[in-house]
C-alpha cells in the first residue's frame, strides 16, 4: 500500500499550519492569552479546519477515480488526527485566556505580579 505522492506533498502545508498554531500557543503558556490573541487563535484553528476539509475532499475525489481504498481511508484518518491536534491547541488557548482578567492587559498583570513579589 502506498499513498499518492501528491497527497503526501499536500500534508506539508497542513502540518506547517498546525505547527505554527502550536508555536503560537506555546509562546503564551506562561503569560496567558489576550482576547485579541484568542481571536487570532480562533482564526488559525479555522484555517486548519478549512485545510482539513480540502484534503478530505481531494481524498474522496481520488477514491472516486479508483484509488486504493485502504490508503485513502488511512489518509483521511491521518488528516483527522492532525486536525485534532489543532482542536486541542485551541482548547489550551481558551484556558490560557483565563489567566488574564478581562479588564487588564498582559502588561498590567505583569506589573501586578512584580508589585506582589517586591512587597514580600
Amino acid at each position: 500500500m502506498e499513498f499518492d505522492p501528491e497527497s503526501v506533498k499536500a500534508l506539508d502545508p497542513f502540518g506547517e499550519l498546525v505547527d505554527e498554531f502550536l508555536d503560537f500557543v506555546a509562546e503564551r503558556l506562561n503569560v496567558g492569552i489576550t482576547q485579541e490573541e484568542l481571536k487570532i487563535a480562533s482564526e488559525m484553528e479555522d484555517r486548519i479546519d478549512d485545510y482539513k476539509r480540502r484534503l478530505k475532499k481531494l481524498a474522496r475525489q481520488r477514491l472516486d477515480r479508483g484509488a486504493n481504498v485502504r490508503a485513502e481511508l488511512l489518509y483521511i484518518d491521518l488528516i483527522r488526527h492532525v486536525e485534532k491536534i489543532g482542536d486541542c491547541a485551541y482548547a489550551i488557548a481558551e484556558e490560557l485566556r483565563n489567566l488574564i482578567p478581562d479588564s487588564t492587559s498582559r502588561d498590567q498583570t505583569y506589573r501586578d505580579q512584580d508589585t506582589k513579589t517586591q512587597s514580600t
